[in-house]
């Protein structure tokens, strides 16, 4: 009876290992019988090396199904179905970003500084709303580029010529940047039209909002002459 005892007590010893040694690996689909040794799940699919496994040390993921490469991302489509690609520009517009035209003013007056609002929004893509003032507020902090173009018209009615310079500066937080773009043309006031363009990379904290402001140098006006933005644009996108 003592004997038969012992025998039944290691024999349930070692069905004890067995089944921790099982538990402590698990194995789905084709070969299911064989797994790796360093692997405490795997789950592979009938085409050969295609499989998901978890690393039984580190815990690490491996997800191969014959799309993987190096620095590769986990992109799915709209049913859900992921597959490793490499990233392109074309995903990379997926970030926030947005495009807004619309910017006036009325004349310019030498000296004086005129903050612009750019009212109608043609690209609106995530991260951003709009504050008081039509200035534009991001939602995530990060690296943002901005940029605005300036149409400036020199309208006609003088019968001389003056000549103007323009500063454009971005405004932060309702403060204007004391690094502006200094647009170094001059150019004629009397029945002319230009385009100038400013732009920066500026590290944003989570509601900060920005626009942009120009301060005219008009020298040697002339009578009847009035200059003043017809046209404007503001472009300000995420740099992942």
């Amino acid at each position: 009876m003592r004997s038969k005892f012992l025998l039944n007590s290691v024999l349930l010893l070692l069905l004890f290992f067995v089944y921790a040694d099982l538990a402590a690996q698990i194995k789905i689909g084709t070969n299911s019988t064989t797994i790796e040794p360093s692997s405490n799940l795997e789950v592979e699919a009938s085409t050969p090396g295609r499989k998901f496994k978890v690393d039984k040390t580190t815990g690490q993921l491996t997800i191969a199904d014959g799309t993987q490469a190096a620095n590769a991302a986990m992109i799915s489509d709209a049913d859900g179905k992921a597959k490793w690609t490499l990233l392109t520009p074309t995903h990379l517009s997926q970030f926030p970003r947005l495009t807004a035209s619309g910017a006036q003013s009325g004349p310019l007056v030498n000296g004086e500084r005129v903050n612009l609002s750019y009212p109608t929004i043609s690209i609106g893509q995530g991260g951003f709303h709009i504050p008081e003032s039509g200035t534009y507020k991001v939602l995530y902090p990060g690296w943002y580029h901005i940029e605005t173009w300036l149409t400036v018209e020199n309208t006609a009615g003088c019968t001389g010529s003056s000549f103007m310079g323009l500063e454009v500066s971005l405004i932060y937080n309702g403060q204007a940047s004391t690094f502006p773009i200094v647009d170094e043309k001059l150019t004629p006031v009397f029945e002319d039209k230009y385009i100038t363009k400013a732009s920066t990379l500026i590290s944003l904290p989570a509601g900060a909002y920005t626009s942009f402001s120009i301060l005219p140098t008009i020298k040697s006006p002339q009578q009847g002459c009035t200059v003043k933005i017809v046209e404007g644009s503001y472009i300000i996108s995420y740099v992942p």
